[in-house]
């Protein structure tokens, strides 16, 4: 019987439920007890578990969320300023084709290349025919 309930936890278990019901009632109603209070302590450790885990996960996707906001408010912000730079550029090269100033120089002093500037110049004069 000994190999028989190493091997299987669960029938050396019964075994000693059945020997507890063999004896006295007081000795079975305080092993109910202890069931009962073990049985207990189970289920409020696997409560406190799982509500443990789910606001975790709550407070993971908030934390993701403002993460993500503030990523998105930030990248935004980067690209407004790049646009607002590259309009500015385009803005000063324009002025400069309407003063008829050389390609190249406008090049130099835009950093725009001779093929972007050609383009403005032709957008400006479709723009104004």
């Amino acid at each position: 019987m000994k190999m028989i309930t190493a091997q299987e936890p669960m029938i050396g278990r019964a075994l000693t439920v059945e020997d507890v019901f063999a004896k006295n009632d007081e000795e079975r109603r305080l092993y109910e007890l202890r069931e009962k209070g073990r049985l207990e302590f189970q289920n409020a450790m696997f409560t406190a578990e799982r509500r443990g885990r789910q606001e975790g996960i709550q407070e993971g996707i908030q934390k993701g969320i403002q993460e993500g906001i503030q990523k998105g408010i930030q990248e935004g912000m980067q690209k407004g300023r790049q646009d607002g730079i590259q309009e500015g550029i385009q803005t000063t090269a324009r002025s400069m084709l309407a003063r008829d100033l050389p390609l190249a120089l406008i090049s130099e002093i835009s950093g725009l290349s001779i093929e972007e500037i050609k383009a403005l110049k032709e957008t400006s004069e479709n723009h104004n025919a």
